[in-house]
This record gives structure tokens, sequence and C-alpha cells, in this order.
């Protein structure tokens, strides 16, 4: 395939995915010498590997994972979604079977007994791991040179991955502007509202420990969820496009480019874009959208308010 697309497209740039599993200084020459201008490093990469394979290649991009869902197998490859649902995780498609109840039975082979391996009272977790966050350790992962970070988005919501890349380019520029004092907390607050299995930083210092798996709960967990999505800011309203639903009484946030402190409003009421009618509450689906007048927020701090800025607001 790469030999094609050097011959056809000799302009266009190739990046190697993640699915590769490239964890070596070896591995990315092999790539930079069948045409790769960037490599994608595996998950199972540590932060001093990382710093070595940068020294021994200095002039091909390096990306590096920093947020989203672990693979319990080696990234790329993991054969468990293909064999039992037949979608391939190592083409984009992973049905995460890593993340199902599963049921464990020892069998005693000669009497046939058969029992239950549980570590507590609502079974066993053996593939439910935590879900990547580097943000807390963001100040050494630049100061390492990636050319780039990798957040998983594949199969998540516009609200998570707005969420995320907001998050983690106000923590970069941040950094950027004061090194020495940079403090991801703020940052950590965003990110600890979308819905997660629990953070670990993995790799990042070397094997995964037990502290990479989550044995509290069994699914992603949040108070919060999203509201919606501006998809008109004209004039003197915002029109708002649900995502679930909304009541008269809801706060909801929205977040701002660049900014750490969203914009808040309380709805006084519900207004129906379609028919401009006052209801008591709205659910999301069949593009429903809620008027909200400009004046309503109280500030004049409105202006950064534009089409595909997101809200959340408290389930």
């Amino acid at each position: 395939v790469m030999m094609w697309v050097r011959e056809h497209f000799p302009d266009m740039p190739i990046h190697i995915s993640t699915q590769a599993n490239i964890c070596s200084a070896a591995s990315v020459k092999f790539w930079q010498n069948a045409g790769a201008k960037l490599c994608v490093l595996s998950r199972e990469v540590s932060h001093n590997e990382f710093k070595i394979i940068r020294e021994k290649c200095p002039d091909i991009g390096l990306e590096i994972f920093v947020h989203g869902a672990m693979c319990m197998s080696y990234s790329g490859r993991c054969l468990l979604s293909n064999f039992i649902t037949g979608r391939p995780a190592n083409r984009g498609a992973c049905a995460q079977l890593c993340r199902w109840k599963y049921d464990v039975i020892l069998r005693e082979h000669e009497s046939g007994i058969e029992m239950p391996i549980e570590e507590d009272a609502r079974g066993a977790y053996i593939m439910n791991a935590k879900d990547l966050c580097l943000m807390p350790r963001l100040g050494e992962v630049l100061e390492s040179r990636p050319d780039s970070l990798k957040i998983e988005g594949r199969n998540r919501s516009e609200y998570y991955v707005g969420s995320v890349v907001h998050a983690y380019r106000c923590a970069m520029d941040a950094y950027a502007q004061n090194p020495d004092d940079f403090n991801p907390a703020p940052f950590m607050a965003e990110l600890n509202r979308l819905e997660t299995r629990g953070y670990t930083t993995a790799f990042f210092d070397g094997p995964a420990g037990s502290d990479a798996h989550n044995y509290e709960t069994t699914r992603s967990t949040s108070d919060w969820h999203a509201a919606g999505v501006i998809v008109s800011a004209t004039g003197d309203k915002i029109i708002l496009e649900l995502r679930n639903e909304i009541k008269s009484g809801d706060a909801i946030t929205f977040i701002l480019p660049g900014r750490t402190d969203g914009l808040t409003i309380t709805l006084p009421r519900v207004i129906n874009a379609k028919t401009g009618e006052t209801q008591p509450k709205m659910s999301a689906g069949q593009n429903n959208s809620l008027v909200i007048p400009r004046d309503w927020f109280g500030t004049n701090d409105t202006d950064a308010l534009s089409p595909c800025i997101l809200a959340y607001k408290h389930k």
C-alpha cells in the first residue's frame, strides 16, 4: 500500500497508526525507511522509552497517546473483536469486547466440578481497564518534544471529543506561557466531568500495575452530560440543538475556546425554537432545539458563543 501511495501520490505524507504497535526506535526507522513521515507510537511505550526513541529518531514526526481507552492487548494485536463479532480492531471497528461482562469458571477436570471465580459480589473484572489520562504528567510529556499528541476519538460523542481536546489545548497553552509554574488541576476538572472508567497514567512510568484496572465500577460514570451544541448565534438569540433532555430551571454551561471558565446560565423557561412556544421541558432527538435570548445571560460576555460551541449540564 505504501509503495502504491508513494508512486501515485508522492507528495502525500504517510502516517503510521498506533495499530502498528510501534514500541522502539528500530520500528520507527523501519517505517521511516518505507516512506513514513510520522509514527503514532503504541500506548505501551513508557516516558523513558519515548525519550530514547526521540533521541535516536530526531528527523521523523512522533505522536504519543495521551488520553483515551486502553487496549487490554498490545495495541493492534487484539483479535477478540474480530473473532466474536467480525469487527476487526485493526481496521478501526473494535467492538471493545474487553468491556463486556464475563463470568470466569474454573473447572476441575477429574471431578468435573465448576467453581466461579469472583473478585467481589458483582463478579470478576479481568479486562476492565481504566482510561489513559496523561494530563497530570503533561509537563513531562511536552518536555520530551513529541510532534503531536493523540486523543482517542473513534466512536466518541462530539461532547467527549470537544471537551478533551479543549482541556488539552488550554493546558498546552498554559504550559507554553509558564512551564515552571504549570498546574494541571484546572484542566483535570474538565476531564473529570466526562464519563470515564477512572483514569490511569498506565505505562508512563513503566509496566502498568493493578492501579490501571478498575475494581470499583463496571461502566463509565459521570454526574454530567452533554446539553447540546449551538447551531446558530445571530442577533439577540442563541439556538441550542439538544443532546439530552432540558427542563426549566436547568443550569447549562457553555465551553468557551481558550478558557477554562465556561459561561453558565440557568434557564428560566424552555422555548421551542421550531414553534416559539414555551414548554416545561424538551427532549433531544429530531433536531429538537431551544432558543436562548442573549439578555438571559445577564452579561455582555456572549460574543464568544458561536456555532459548534458545546454545552453541558448536571444529570
